[in-house]
């Protein structure tokens, strides 16, 4: 580094004249040999555009591109077209009659390429970032102009296939308004970068190439003494200024701005993102890369480093890496070196002979195999396991990057402070972008290849275990004798995610030949090319969304659910003989052994992240799985999704989507009103009965295996209020869900129902929610309600709760009104039961008009013995008892509600025979 001079030598310093001519042709030298690397490099039309550019801002001519009016500000300091340039001109303005002129003043003060242009770097799909440097004192109404001519040359380039950025800069003011400017918080960051890689086009000299390094700390100073003591000419030299001490917030906000941009352009901004680390590494004693640049040009080192502008940077990397000992960065940085310029070593080159010379230099250092620049070199027909391959270590290495920028800004609390909002965006963007969870499909190509395309894929089912079966992607035609070795692209348990993951990363389009296996036999054709034709139809896709969306939580505007894809229980019975005639056709419970018909559900949604999920569900509890799965969903979010429901089944399909479209929008409906207690949600499911539940904030479900055990789940727990809800087809008879309507809190209602004069069917409803079911014989229906009432309130006693509490209602023809049994005489035999633990279980101790006995209650005789004894104490049979009342230890009688008590007194009566 040049020692530092004071301003007292700058007094006595003689500037040497030939010195300063020497080091200015050093630097055009340098721009020479960039110049010629761009031509060379780029197509006719960006030549053109190159050589044409100076002549557009110079004059003003109505044929020429970028015209906008005679009187708009014009005129290049110090720059007459040649021959050449003219008549390229008139190939797009047959009237020019190019005329050299004096004019009063210049508006232009010079134009100048910066970035990749002029390097190894730069390829026919790189853009041309170029300053166009105007007079400061230019009127608003001139600039606007300037900016209307600016924006037409822009456009003109477009047509021609040319993407370049025209900045409108001044000397005191180099950051343009666009949009489009990179860097634009960095300034200083951004002048470092214009002078290591600037090439001079036309106009005014930049005055930083002549100022010594040493002399940087003095650079005004020494700009002074340049001009008054006539060393040079203000005429012909611009000068942007020096680049001052960088702050560190440049090197967040930059590093921040690469990433992103890494997201998209995966091999562009790799070396600029580890320059930024480095300066950052060395803070505050940076040395911008610039100066050592210039340093370089003072001090006659002539090689590809100096005036390659990327290679120099690529050296400046190098170096950082391996003195912090991050070799395996340093490889996969000069992998992204490699693909940036786009050289193809193994190939025929037709021409860059100076750029492919410097790549050769370059892999040779390496000493990179054959094999690997092969690998390397055939990128653009790269398999979906190798950009696989490559995404892992670029992941690697961007999440790496970015790990070390959030340590280095939390170590300065005032430089996390000011960049904490757009640090927290960028990690919820590689999340979105990178991070891998379950159901989200992954986003393989990350712009490392044009496209991927697979005119053949192979699908397979196989059936791994009793509920499991695992679906296999291909890219090629699998014959039997391959299926035991071939190794699958992707597998996963659902043929959507199958599919999407196929689309999403390009392996399957309409082009795209399919053959499938399956070893359930029950995928057809048809039904495959349903699903595929949907998928295509509709946008499941990988959506890249603005970064103002990382500011809040993922939102999910549209659930798309698929029924039974692949799977038709009934198809599959039709093809074994069994074929099933009934009016039970709740997809549910069908027929009269309550097949559950759902198989397999399938959510699909994109949020507002623009990450895109499969949820699988399969088997038996695939529904109440899915169910507690929406509701996590809908918990999380402030707007409630539209929902889609598909199932391609041919049997049944309709009534299936029906079915479950109407239970799940009647759970979340359910579960987003407002609920205070806890709420239970039930429904029947293949026989058996399904309880959804919240505790705790989560979800959970719980299986009934019959109408008792439910009976026994429903019934509230200790002094907990709970609200239950039956889906309307759980229960054929209408008793339970109109008591529950009915029902409120503090209060007892006995509602019952007479079907037909045979079947006397009741449903209990204690204070806290708590639900009893149970149906007897219609005989002696009045006496069977006197008794159950006085047991009621017996159990009001026994709970606390006064009798006023009770309501009796019966429900006749679907209407409801209250109901007093009128008194009749009951059995003549009151029967107490004593409840007491035994060794085996539970002991019943029966009291009845003084007589005592005692019974296992798992006794298989239980009835024929109560029965026997009844008759022997007194000469009746069971016909003339009744159950009066239940005593429990006295440890449940602290705890017990009413329909717990109710529920164990019907229990008992069936054990008994009483009922």
């Amino acid at each position: 580094m040049a020692k530092p001079v004071s301003h007292h030598d700058l007094t006595e310093l003689e500037i040497d004249r030939k010195k300063l001519k020497s080091v200015l042709q050093r630097f055009l030298d340098i721009n020479q040999k960039r110049l010629e690397i761009l031509v060379t490099n780029a197509e006719e039309a960006e030549q053109n555009f190159i050589h044409l550019l100076p002549l557009l801002f110079h004059i003003n001519h109505p044929t020429l591109p970028g015209f906008v009016h005679s009187d708009a500000p014009c005129g290049l300091v110090n720059y007459q077209p040649d021959r050449m340039v003219v008549q390229l001109a008139k190939k797009y303005a047959r009237s020019l009659e190019y005329k050299p002129r004096a004019l009063r003043q210049f508006d232009i003060i010079g134009i100048y390429l910066m970035g990749s242009a002029g390097s190894v770097a730069y390829t026919g799909q790189s853009d041309l970032d170029v300053w166009v440097c105007i007079r400061e004192d230019l009127q608003e109404s001139d600039i606007n102009q300037l900016e209307r001519k600016r924006d037409l040359i822009q456009l003109w380039a477009k047509s021609l296939g040319i993407d370049v950025s025209l900045y409108l800069v001044t000397a005191e003011n180099f950051l343009d308004k666009q949009d489009a400017q990179e860097d634009s918080e960095q300034p200083c960051l951004l002048l470092d970068e214009f002078y290591r890689t600037l090439i001079y086009i036309e106009g005014k000299y930049p005055l930083w190439w002549v100022i010594p390094e040493e002399w940087n700390s003095h650079y005004d100073l020494y700009k002074k003494k340049l001009f008054e003591n006539k060393y040079l000419s203000e005429n012909d030299w611009v000068d942007f200024g020096t680049v001052e001490k960088i702050p560190d917030t440049e090197f967040i906000r930059s590093s921040i701005w690469y990433i992103n941009k890494a997201l998209a352009s995966p091999y562009k901004t790799a070396l600029k993102l580890v320059l930024m680390e480095s300066y950052a590494a060395q803070y505050p004693n940076v040395k911008p890369l610039s100066l050592e640049y210039k340093s370089f040009v003072y001090n006659l080192v002539s090689n590809a480093t100096v005036f390659d502008s990327y290679l120099l940077m690529h050296r400046k990397v190098e170096e950082y890496l391996v003195l912090t000992n991050q070799l395996d960065r340093l490889e996969f940085v000069r992998r992204c070196l490699y693909h940036k310029i786009k050289v193809r070593l193994t190939k025929f080159q037709r021409k860059r002979s100076l750029s492919v010379q410097i790549v050769k230099d370059l892999v040779n250092e390496w000493q990179w195999s054959e094999e690997k620049l092969q690998q390397f070199d055939r990128r653009q027909h790269w398999s979906i396991e190798e950009i696989s391959d490559e995404k892992r270590l670029y992941v690697k290495q961007l999440v790496s990057s970015f790990r070390q920028i959030l340590e280095y800004s939390k170590k300065h609390p005032d430089l996390y402070h000011a960049n904490r909002a757009n640090l927290m965006r960028l990690s919820r963007k590689l999340s979105a972008r990178l991070e891998q969870v379950s159901g989200k499909i992954e986003w393989m190509n990350m712009n490392f290849v044009r496209y991927i395309e697979e005119r053949h894929l192979t699908l397979i089912r196989q059936k791994k275990a009793k509920d499991i079966e695992l679906w296999s992607l291909f890219d090629h035609p699998l014959s039997q004798s391959e299926m035991s070795s071939a190794e699958p692209v992707y597998q996963c348990h659902s043929l959507i995610e199958l599919l999407l993951w196929s689309k999403i990363n390009g392996l399957l389009n309409e082009r795209t030949a399919i053959q499938f296996r399956d070893s359930m036999q029950v995928l057809s054709y048809g039904e495959l090319e349903r699903i595929i034709r949907h998928n295509f139809q509709h946008s499941f896709s990988f959506e890249v969304v603005d970064d103002e969306v990382y500011e809040h939580s993922p939102e999910i505007s549209q659930i798309t659910v698929f029924v039974n894809l692949a799977h038709d229980h009934l198809a599959e019975m039709a093809r074994q003989g069994i074929h099933i005639i009934t009016d039970k056709t709740d997809p549910l419970s069908y027929g009269n052994e309550g097949i559950n018909l759902i198989e397999t559900l399938d959510l699909v949604y994109t949020n507002s992240w623009g990450e895109l999920f499969v949820v699988h569900f399969s088997g038996h509890n695939a529904l109440p799985n899915c169910a507690i799965a929406l509701l996590e969903l809908y918990q999380r979010q402030k707007l409630k999704p539209e929902f889609r429901y598909y199932c391609f089944s041919s049997m049944r399909g309709e009534a299936m989507v029906s079915r479950i479209k109407n239970l799940l929008h009647a759970v979340l409906g359910r579960y987003q009103q407002p609920h205070p207690c806890q709420l239970y949600y039930v429904f029947g499911l293949g026989g058996e009965y399904c309880m959804l539940q919240e505790s705790e904030e989560a979800y959970a479900y719980s299986i009934a295996e019959n109408r008792h055990l439910l009976a026994q789940q429903l019934i509230s727990q200790r002094d907990r209020q709970q609200q239950i809800v039956f889906d309307p087809q759980c229960f054929a008879d209408k008793v339970v869900n109109t008591a529950l309507e009915r029902s409120k809190p503090d209060q007892q209602k006995l509602l019952f129902r007479v079907q037909d004069s045979r079947t006397l069917s009741l449903c209990f409803v204690d204070e806290l929610g708590g639900v009893v079911y149970w149906s007897v014989p219609a005989t002696s229906s009045d006496a069977y309600l006197q008794q159950m009432q006085r047991f009621i309130l017996y159990t009001n006693t026994l709970c606390h709760i006064t009798s006023s509490t009770l309501s009796l209602e019966q429900l006749v023809d679907d209407k409801v009104t209250e109901h007093s049994v009128e008194s009749e005489e009951l059995p003549p035999c009151a029967v107490t039961v004593a409840i007491h633990p035994s060794a085996s279980g539970r002991q019943l101790i029966l009291t009845a008009k003084g007589e005592r006995a005692e019974f296992e209650e798992r006794d298989p005789k239980l009835a024929f013995k109560v029965s026997s004894w009844l008759e022997r104490c007194w000469g009746h049979g069971v016909e003339a008892a009744y159950l009066h009342a239940v005593e429990f230890p006295a440890i449940d009688n602290e705890h017990l509600t009413c329909s717990q008590v109710v529920l164990e007194k019907v229990r008992i009566e069936k054990q008994l025979g009483l009922i």
